[in-house]
C-alpha cells in the first residue's frame, strides 16, 4: 500500500504534468482571422474547450521570417493600416502573435510546405500570395500562381482557401498539387441549400461583392469545386458542433464578422454571436 507520503509525490507529479495542458490548451478550433474595418482590429477567432466562439484582438506583433513554435494556426491578412500581410498564429503557450515578416517568392512551385496559412489579396499590388511556412520555420508569401479552369479539381495537396480577385471579379479556390504546382482555379459549381453532405476538403469561405452573398467553399469526393450560399444564420456563443471549419468573414452590409462552419449533419452555419476578447494569451 502507498505511504500518504508517496501518494502525495505522485499528486504533484501529475499536476505538473497537468497544469500547462490547463493553461496552454484553451483553443479547440483555430477558426480564422479576419480584419474589423469599423474599429481598424484584426481579429483571432476561435472556440475554446468550452465551445464559446471567441474574437480576440490582443495580437503580439512580430519582425522576422522565421518562425519555430507554431502550434495553432488562424491564417494571414492583410492590413490595409500599414499595406502589410501578417501571418498569424498561436505559439504553444497560447500566445497570439502576427507576423510581417515573409519571405515573398515568384515561381509556381512550392515542395516544402509545412504549415498553410491560406491565400491572401494584397491591393497595392493587385496580388493574390499563398502563404504558408516551410520545414525549417521560414514564413514564405508566394504569388507565381497558375490560373485554371474547370470545375474539378482531383488533385489536391494543400488547400490554401479561397479569395476574391477584384481586377475580374472572381472567386478563386487555391491549392497545391502533389507535384506543388499552386493552383488557382476559377471554375467553381455555385449551389443553393444549407446542407453539405459530402465535403471532402474545405476551402473557407468568401464575401462576393457583386451579389452581396457569402460562400462556403469545398471541394466534394468528386473532387467537384464547390461554392455554396444557402447558410443557416445563428445568433449565440456557443457552437458545440463542429464538425468542419470553414474560417471567418466579414459581412460589409449588416457590418458583421461571421464564423462558418458546418455540423455533423453537414449544415452550413453562420454563426455571429462571438465574445469579443482583449489579451494576446488564448488560454
Amino acid at each position: 500500500m502507498l505511504s500518504n507520503k508517496n501518494i502525495m509525490k505522485k499528486l504533484i507529479a501529475v499536476l505538473l504534468f497537468v497544469t500547462p495542458i490547463v493553461l496552454f490548451s484553451q483553443i479547440d478550433h483555430a477558426i480564422g482571422t479576419v480584419y474589423y474595418k469599423q474599429n481598424n482590429s484584426i481579429y483571432t477567432i476561435f472556440s475554446n474547450q468550452n465551445h464559446t466562439l471567441i474574437g480576440q484582438n490582443g495580437i503580439e506583433y512580430r519582425e522576422g521570417k522565421t518562425a519555430t513554435d507554431i502550434d495553432k494556426v488562424f491564417g494571414a491578412v492583410f492590413y490595409p493600416n500599414n499595406n502589410t500581410i501578417y501571418a498569424i498564429y498561436a505559439d504553444s503557450k497560447g500566445t497570439l502573435i502576427g507576423q510581417k515578416g515573409l519571405e515573398y517568392r515568384e515561381g509556381k512551385m512550392a515542395t516544402d510546405i509545412a504549415k498553410v496559412f491560406g491565400t491572401v489579396y494584397y491591393p497595392p499590388s493587385n496580388t493574390i500570395y499563398v502563404i504558408y511556412a516551410d520545414s525549417k520555420g521560414t514564413l514564405i508569401g508566394q504569388k507565381g500562381i497558375e490560373y485554371r479552369e474547370g470545375k474539378m479539381a482531383t488533385d489536391i495537396s494543400k488547400t490554401f482557401g479561397t479569395v476574391y480577385y477584384p481586377k475580374n471579379n472572381t472567386i478563386y479556390v487555391v491549392y497545391a498539387d502533389s507535384k506543388g504546382t499552386l493552383v488557382g482555379q476559377k471554375g467553381i459549381e455555385y449551389r443553393e441549400g444549407k446542407t453539405a453532405k459530402n465535403i471532402s476538403k474545405t476551402f473557407g469561405t468568401v464575401y462576393y461583392p457583386k451579389s452581396n452573398t457569402i460562400y462556403v467553399m469545398y471541394v466534394d469526393s468528386k473532387g467537384t469545386l464547390v461554392g455554396q450560399k444557402g447558410i443557416e444564420y445563428r445568433e449565440g456563443k456557443t457552437a458545440k458542433d463542429i464538425s468542419k471549419t470553414f474560417g471567418t468573414v466579414y459581412y460589409p452590409k449588416s457590418n458583421t464578422i461571421y464564423v462558418m462552419y458546418a455540423d455533423s449533419k453537414g449544415t452550413l452555419i453562420g454563426q455571429k454571436g462571438i465574445e469579443y476578447r482583449e489579451g494576446k494569451t488564448a488560454n
